[in-house]
């Protein structure tokens, strides 16, 4: 069965995620912790999708089986991070940490990693 998730859509939803995570600390008035934490996931991520081998990156360096590691990793580090920080103890951040890492999950599960765009 082939995924929904082309390589650049997941390189847009990737964008889109990291903007959601630069801009939302500051529009829900989270900590500076909180805001610290969301935005290093953002630049993370923005970072691997702009060198990532899709349609959308700003230079193909990094193979997209890479890529497919790399949001593997970062399941568990997203999981434990704002756990060890205590970022998920702020109601906000919590139900921001939550959303985001439902959101990361589906879309690995949903990304058909042997298409080619």
């Amino acid at each position: 069965m082939r995924k929904p998730i082309t390589p650049a859509m997941h390189g847009a939803i990737d964008y889109g995620m990291s903007a959601l995570l630069l801009a939302a600390p500051w529009a829900l008035k989270l900590s500076r912790k909180s805001a610290i934490t969301f935005n290093g996931f953002a630049a993370a991520q923005a970072g691997v999708t702009a060198l990532s081998n899709q349609p959308l990156a700003a230079k193909q360096l990094i193979p997209w089986h890479v890529h497919r590691t790399i949001d593997a990793a970062a399941v568990p580090a997203q999981l434990a991070v704002p756990l060890a920080t205590g970022v998920a103890r702020e109601p906000k951040a919590r139900a921001l940490w939550i959303g985001t890492l439902v959101a990361l999950v589906a879309v690995f599960a949903l990304t058909d990693w042997d298409a080619r765009d």
